[in-house]
């Protein structure tokens, strides 16, 4: 058992997002953070096969991944109606 700090899940999270292509809540990035934090210490090798389950996926807690990126993204409603003002919007 090892204990990570939420600075670290966030971390992980965004390792996980820009290396890997995989959008995971910040309660499965936990995981990934502590085998960051086990190969940082030498516990694990760097060339050492482990295996890490993600599960929870980003879709789950928008708010805290908004938070933890930095982009200028824009949220919008998914309904038709917000999706065709933002395309009109766009297109302009």
């Amino acid at each position: 058992m090892l204990a990570v700090t939420e600075e670290e899940i966030l971390l992980a999270q965004r390792i996980l997002a820009q290396n890997g292509g995989i959008f995971v809540e910040p309660a499965a990035a936990a995981s990934y953070a502590g085998l960051l934090k086990l190969t940082e210490s030498g516990q694990i090798d760097k060339d050492e096969t482990t295996v890490v389950l993600l599960t929870g996926h980003g879709l789950k807690d928008i708010e805290a991944a908004a938070t933890n990126i930095d982009t200028d993204i824009e949220l919008i409603s998914p309904d038709i109606d917000s999706i065709e003002r933002k395309i009109r919007k766009i297109f302009k």
